[in-house]
């Protein structure tokens, strides 16, 4: 699967509503492609909705830096 794919199957579980698999397949997908920003930025605000401020913290972080 490519990245684009594991970033829109993010975006659809977060749409649902599906935290869980969505963290998870946006971190895959920043597995295959460290500069992918729209995954690090979703990764980031989904963590932070999560109340997980730490992890949110460091995706944030990344994101900027791409």
């Amino acid at each position: 699967m490519s990245t684009s794919a594991f970033f829109y199957l993010g975006v659809i579980y977060e749409k649902a509503r599906e935290y869980n698999p969505a963290i998870a397949v946006l971190k895959q997908c920043l597995t295959m492609d460290q500069e992918h920003f729209g995954a690090a930025i979703h990764l980031a605000t989904l963590l932070a909705n999560t109340n997980d401020n730490k992890k949110s913290a460091k995706y944030f972080r990344h994101a900027q830096k791409i």
